[in-house]
């Protein structure tokens, strides 16, 4: 079987045991404008860049964090329509479980169904896997939880991670600066630091999407917030 075979093939694995294709999409996610989420004493924060090309677009219509329900959100990087795709499935399905349990569907077991369809699609005929990672947080039972989710749909729990673009410098800088008891304040500050690093140094307010998890729910912040916290940066 020719090399092309083996990379054009979705479910077919090379002799090294790769699947090309795999690679290719989670690809497609570290390439992508940085997204990062961490897990402080009272809950979590979510920030992504949002990459607003023209001056013309209406940035508020960009969305790459999405709330899934109540207590939950998800945010990315890589391929927007794929986004779309993802969330809107884990919006039905939390709905269908509150409808059905009337309960809050667990946020443990919202990753993994997430990762399940993620991971169908690798296997399955006359589709392609989803080109981007995905953080997912919620709260439940007093505690925030945070998974991170690949194309190949892998699922791992972190207390802070990164994805996109240079995630492994952003993640190092995570590690050296992360203290399970950090604030929701001091959390958003450490966020937006990850992100800022190199090439995203001069980041205006609009070209941030952060939101914020806790006890009372999912609430994002608004530009004049994080304009303000820009300005304690400076």
């Amino acid at each position: 079987m020719s090399v092309n075979r083996y990379n054009f093939s979705l479910t077919t694995f090379n002799p090294a045991g790769e699947l090309k294709q795999v690679e290719y999409a989670n690809n497609c996610g570290s390439k992508g404008a940085p997204t990062v989420g961490i897990i402080t004493k009272n809950g979590l924060v979510l920030a992504t860049e949002k990459r607003i090309d023209s001056k013309l677009t209406i940035g508020r219509t960009v969305k790459k964090l999405e709330k899934i329900s109540s207590h939950m959100a998800m945010a990315y990087s890589g391929m927007a329509p794929d986004f779309r795709i993802l969330s809107k499935m884990a919006q039905k399905t939390c709905a269908a479980y509150s409808l059905v349990h009337s309960g809050i569907v667990p946020v443990d077991g919202m990753a993994m169904a997430v990762s399940n369809t993620m991971q169908e699609f690798t296997q399955s005929c006359g589709v392609r896997p989803f080109g981007l990672s995905v953080l997912l947080g919620g709260w439940e039972r007093g505690r925030a939880r945070l998974f991170r989710l690949d194309a190949a749909g892998s699922l791992l729990p972190f207390r802070a991670c990164a994805v996109g673009k240079d995630a492994e410098q952003r993640m190092e800088f995570l590690e050296r600066h992360y203290a399970p008891r950090l604030t929701m304040e001091a959390a958003v500050y450490l966020a937006i630091q990850a992100i800022r690093m190199g090439d995203e140094q001069s980041l205006p307010a609009q070209h941030f999407e952060i939101g914020i998890i806790d006890k009372t729910g999912f609430r994002r912040l608004d530009i004049a917030t994080i304009e303000s916290y820009l300005m304690n940066m400076n």
